[in-house]
């Protein structure tokens, strides 16, 4: 049997919080007395009121990426606009994997075609029947068929 589980509501509600905040997990999971990235990713599912609240806490810390790449282009002057633009980029790209929903791409594929082909299959049985004298045919739905 393993070791006892670190996990207790004050822990989680901590890790949750400063996830929330904008900290990265692996910053937080550094700090003494925390659990490893690993144990916090296994309390997920472990543990399904952690996992519904880490959901909400990576949607809080996506608003928070979005927001520090807001303050960074905001802030910048034109010798670190480059860098702010560079910075940006890879903060709302890292929202939009960590929440999709809110901050990824939307694709919306929706498409909805019936297609009948039993004119194309009769058609293709009858030359079938034509030119296979003698030999067996295979029908769409009956299965083999001896010519006559």
């Amino acid at each position: 049997m393993g070791r006892p589980s670190k996990y207790n509501k004050r822990l989680a509600d901590r890790i949750l919080s400063e996830y929330g905040a904008g900290r990265t997990l692996a910053d937080i999971t550094k700090a003494a007395g925390m659990p490893s990235r690993i144990t916090v990713y296994a309390w997920r599912s472990k543990f399904p009121e952690f996992g519904a609240a880490y959901e909400r806490a990576a949607a809080a810390h996506s608003e928070a990426l979005v927001d520090l790449a807001r303050s960074l282009v905001l802030t910048a002057d034109s010798k670190g606009a480059k860098l702010a633009d560079v910075q940006q980029r890879f903060l709302t790209w890292c929202a939009s994997k960590i929440h999709r929903a809110a901050w990824g791409d939307k694709v919306d594929i929706n498409v909805i075609k019936t297609i009948d082909i039993s004119p194309a299959l009769a058609l293709a049985v009858e030359r079938m029947a034509a030119v296979g004298t003698g030999s067996r045919l295979v029908e769409a739905v009956g299965g083999p068929v001896e010519d006559q």
